[in-house]
């Protein structure tokens, strides 16, 4: 006979996240273990509302709602943590709606007030392996392996060691991954290039003229000005990591894009990219450090390629904040037009903070600070920039995110133009918000719509555009 007796027999049906129906027969047998006694008050703290919470959030389990019954149980977890059943139900519905973290705390309260709860010990080893604490998690599976548990668990428990085993750092081993996808979109200003408007009133400003003189004496027709244009763009990329036991491990990832433009072909471009690094982490630190080389091509004839490295170093303060800061430098190579020719030195800091629990908020933002050196004598001299960047990313669930950004952008250059009464002064502001749409593991839609405005001391550089796409993501 086991020494599970019935708990395992009953508890161990409940495992996962499809057999909700025996959510029911499970949570009958509890209460006759734990009871439930008293009748108080409708409000948060009573016996009650404690029955109708447990209640409520069982119909959502059958009803392979889990979601629903987390949000459900979470707001009271601080007033009945020390009730068995409501920890159980709140691990199940936390574990099943993408919550690992608040089903190993639930699940770790159950079992220790009952150590032979079968199904609560085998939901929390599940926790640890998604939050790939893969030392606790193998401990619980081995304790559940020796309890004799029947066939149908000791098939589970074979699965998750023999995974545990392959993902953990005892081994060295390959890990490939890749990705592709398709996006289509709009650009109200395509060629990135000032409007007409905007290219007149430059010219009139340093000929000293009027706009209509600089219109009668200029062909400007053959400028090239703001255009509007659609777009198609499609990339796969690929990473190769090396992992070696320990905190060590190196990647190689390379990428491939093709943008076509509908009407502006010569803006039609394809990129090509390869990076090589490595990466440390242990506990809370993590480094990392590579060297990538990037070049884009335009149907146009022009070409840019950009050689970077970069390392960064994170630390994580708690389960809720990170600091961090990255060094860089840049090598950017323009083939039609030398004289743009530089390279950028720049130091950043950064951090991030989750505000809330069961549909948090994350909060990034970011301060960079780079010297832009000309190498071919840039006729505006070297350039010194100024950045500030904020992120916000609403997690609804799994499958539903929204996001948003604005990023500032200062950039003054050194060399003052004999046509100009100051050095060149260009300040950015881009806005944009987003939604992601997590079908399943490997498939993501995500549209994206964006803001870009640039004025500049000079009207020559003042200009704006506004983007929007949809794009369809496939990993493997």
């Amino acid at each position: 006979m086991s020494k599970f007796s019935p708990l395992f027999q009953t508890f161990s049906g409940c495992v996962g996240s499809v057999h909700y129906f025996k959510v029911f027969v499970c949570l009958l047998f509890f209460n006759t273990l734990i009871g439930i006694q008293g009748v108080g008050a409708n409000v948060l703290g009573s016996e009650e509302e404690l029955v109708r919470l447990k209640e409520q959030a069982i119909y959502y389990l059958s009803k392979k709602q889990p979601d629903r019954a987390y949000e459900t149980l979470k707001p009271a977890e601080l007033v009945y943590a020390g009730d068995a059943q409501y920890n159980y139900l709140l691990g199940m519905a936390a574990i099943d709606s993408g919550h690992p973290e608040d089903a190993s705390w639930a699940f770790e309260r159950v079992v220790a007030v009952m150590p032979h709860h079968a199904g609560a010990r085998m939901d929390m080893a599940r926790a640890f392996f998604q939050l790939k604490d893969y030392p606790r998690a193998e401990k619980e599976f081995q304790l559940l392996q020796a309890m004799n548990p029947p066939e149908s668990a000791q098939k589970a428990i074979a699965f998750y060691l023999a995974e545990i085993d392959r993902l953990s750092d005892r081994h060295p081993k390959w890990i490939l991954t890749g990705s592709a996808y398709s996006a289509v979109g709009y650009s109200s200003n395509a060629t990135g290039a000032p409007s007409e408007d905007n290219y007149i009133a430059a010219f009139a400003e340093m000929f000293s003229m009027t706009e209509d003189t600089v219109r009668q004496l200029y062909d400007v027709t053959d400028g090239e000005f703001e255009a509007a244009d659609g777009f198609i763009d499609l990339g796969v990329s690929g990473v190769a990591t090396y992992k070696r036991p320990g905190p060590w491990s190196f990647y190689a990832a390379p990428t491939l894009s093709r943008k076509t433009m509908f009407s502006k072909s010569d803006y039609s471009s394809l990129s090509l990219g390869a990076k090589l690094g490595g990466r440390w982490k242990e506990k809370k630190s993590d480094l990392n450090g590579y060297l990538q080389y990037s070049a884009i091509e335009q149907s146009g004839g022009s070409s840019i390629s950009v050689q970077t490295a970069m390392i960064d170093y994170g630390y994580l303060l708690n389960s809720r904040s990170r600091l961090g800061g990255q060094v860089s430098w840049a090598g950017n190579s323009y083939q039609d037009s030398p004289s743009n020719n530089s390279q950028t030195t720049g130091i950043s800091i950064y951090g991030s903070y989750i505000f809330g629990q069961y549909r948090p908020f994350v909060l990034q933002t970011q301060i960079s600070v780079s010297s832009d050196e000309a190498i071919n004598n840039r006729t505006d001299g070297d350039k010194d920039l100024l950045g500030v960047s904020v992120f916000g990313q609403y997690i609804f669930n799994q499958e539903h995110i929204f996001f948003g950004s604005v990023n500032f952008l200062e950039s003054n250059y050194t060399l003052k133009r004999s046509l100009y009464n100051s050095p060149r002064e260009d300040t950015q502001i881009a806005y944009g918000l987003g939604y992601l749409w997590q079908v399943n593991k490997a498939i993501s839609v995500k549209t994206q719509i964006n803001h870009t405005e640039t004025t500049s001391n000079i009207a020559l550089y003042d200009s704006a555009k506004q983007d929007a796409s949809v794009r369809l993501s496939y990993s493997f």
